[in-house]
Formats: structure tokens, sequence, C-alpha cells
């Protein structure tokens, strides 16, 4: 849980964020932009995002898997901005990782629905994968040999997770919410 990771209470366990796709995004720790302490960032302060690195109309922007610690100064490096054109779309709820082989082909996974209540879809390009979900301590908390198109429920508590996926040189991670 959120209290077991981090020692406290969140004061926000969800809710929405609306932007038109070049806004900057900040968060604040002990209050708001007056009162608080920033603690982590998309964007830049006072900045129109219009042709800037973090424009993302009409699609999103995603933390990349291993970037687990705020930053107050915004890192392109750290993020994944894909335009609605793109493969998936918008669809919220919906975790799309793209990567690529060592043959440069394109490889496609789906997570649906994300956040959920512990029940997930997947699809996966081609082949056997290995599906690990692991706890942010690390603990590995589910791990199944899969192929194509499947629904599990790794039975585990409401918290955020890792979930990693590996066939052969390939591996692609993201995290995962369940409610």
């Amino acid at each position: 849980t959120f209290v077991n990771t981090f020692g406290f209470a969140a004061d926000k366990y969800s809710g929405i964020v609306t932007g038109n796709g070049d806004d900057a995004y900040f968060l604040y720790f002990g209050g708001n932009q007056t009162s608080g302490t920033l603690s982590d960032i998309y964007g830049v302060v006072d900045q129109d995002g219009t042709g800037m690195p973090w424009e993302y109309l009409d699609g999103r922007a995603v933390r990349n898997p291993g970037i687990f610690h705020p930053n107050t100064t915004w890192t392109a490096s750290e993020w994944t901005i894909t335009l609605g054109t793109e493969s998936g779309g918008t669809n919220p709820g919906v975790h799309i990782l793209v990567g690529e082989t060592e043959n440069g082909l394109a490889q496609t996974i789906s997570i649906y629905p994300n956040p959920s209540n512990g029940e997930f879809n997947v699809v996966v390009p081609e082949g056997t994968w290995i599906m690990s979900v692991y706890a942010v301590s690390g603990q590995l908390m589910y791990r199944e040999k899969i192929e194509g198109s499947t629904s599990f429920n790794a039975g585990i508590p409401s918290g955020l997770y890792l979930m990693k996926f590996e066939n052969g040189n390939s591996q692609y991670s993201t995290r995962i919410l369940v409610k």
C-alpha cells in the first residue's frame, strides 16, 4: 500500500487532470504552488508548451519505466510522448508499450483496464512471453508464461506494481495499479 511504501498516508488517491496538450504539470508536497514544496514537474513553469518537447496534443505522456524518483527539473528522457495518431491512440485505461526487437520490427503489448480491480487483459506479440508482476519493494508477486491474448487476476492487494514482459532479448516494463 501507499502507507507501507512511503510511510505516510496519501492526501489524494485518484483524480482527473485535464489539459490541452501543451500544458505543464506540477506536483507539490505539503500545500499548493504558494505554500507547498515542488516535488515533481512535467514541462517548464510559466512557459507555453506549444512546439516544446513536452507537447502532447491529441496524445499522452507516460513516465518511462525505471524512473521511480520525482524530478523538479523537466527532463525529456524520462518521458515517452505518444501522439493520438500512433499505435494505441488515447484510449483511457489502456496502456500500450511499443519497443523494438533486434531486427527493428516494432512490437506492441497492451494492458487494460489500468487501473483495475485486479483483473487485467494482456495482448502480446507473437511468441511466448514471461509476464511478471513486482511490488515496488522488488518482491515478485506473480509470474506466468503467456501467448497472444489473455486475462489474469494475480490475486494481489491494492497498490502500484511493476509489470515486466520478457521474450528472448526483448524486455518491456510498465506500471499497473490495482484498486
